[in-house]
């Protein structure tokens, strides 16, 4: 079963969501500011331009995220459309901001593929992976499923899958990795 969450969705209501049958725990379009519904975390820059409702954020080293706020989710999908400048992009499940750890996937124009593991205490350990095309400047979705200790992540029909106990629950996040900028058009959160 999916926990509960007072976290805000920025914007968006059933009726407009960009995944049809969602049934949304989060919904963020970045049409409306996202202070209050994100908590960021790490070392990069974050900017929001209203005008294209988009959420950019640039790294220099290292990583940088946005969780949703207040969110201890167990089963769920979670959705973001994303375009590059260069860097990774990356969605991250069951985590926190502070917290020891979290599974993640992410694609990058670096290395062409979609790569996805767990990171614990500080340790990113990639479990599964496939070649993809990512090209700058081109918008992609990409999805991260998490049920039960089921781990499914999928870009253009490209997937990577893998079985694993270590994270019961917790928040969601976008974020970038490397040198580079990476740009969010919209966050979604669905019930299984």
């Amino acid at each position: 079963t999916s926990g509960t969450t007072d976290a805000p969705g920025t914007s968006g209501s059933g009726n407009d969501l960009p995944v049809p049958g969602c049934d949304p725990l989060f919904f963020a379009d970045f049409s409306q500011d996202p202070v209050g519904a994100l908590q960021y975390a790490g070392g990069g820059q974050w900017s929001w331009n209203p005008d294209a409702g988009e959420l950019t954020v640039a790294t220099q080293t290292g990583s940088s995220f946005a969780w949703i706020s207040g969110a201890n989710w167990t089963d769920f999908t979670a959705y973001t459309r994303l375009r590059f400048g260069s860097g990774y992009g990356l969605l991250r499940g069951r985590g926190q901001p502070n917290g020891p750890g979290y599974y993640y996937t992410s694609i990058a124009t670096q290395t062409q593929e979609i790569r996805s593991g767990i990171s614990l205490n500080g340790q990113a350990n990639p479990i599964d992976a496939a070649p993809t095309m990512v090209e700058p400047g081109v918008w992609y979705t990409l999805r991260l499923s998490l049920l039960g200790t089921k781990f499914f992540a999928e870009v253009d029909g490209i997937s990577t899958s893998f079985d694993d106990p270590t994270f019961a629950a917790g928040s969601v996040a976008i974020g970038g990795y490397g040198s580079g900028t990476v740009t969010f058009d919209w966050l979604l959160v669905c019930a299984p």
